[in-house]
């Protein structure tokens, strides 16, 4: 029972994913100080923040 709740689990985190990366395909400048300025979709800089705060998330599990 449990195996199956969390594949519904992935399933609609996954839709949830899916909706916002089709949702947000527009070009945006990103300005970062003393970096040029970069036209990306909206999209990928949503999927860059998310794998570092999941990178992040992973190392802050390690310890020392």
């Amino acid at each position: 029972m449990l195996k199956w709740l969390s594949v519904v689990i992935i399933f609609i985190v996954f839709i949830a994913l899916l909706a916002v990366t089709l949702g947000n395909t527009h070009t945006v400048d990103f300005n970062l100080i003393g970096l040029p300025t970069t036209k990306w979709p909206l999209v990928a800089y949503l999927w860059i923040a998310f794998a570092l705060g999941a990178v992040v998330g992973v190392l802050a599990m390690f310890d020392r």
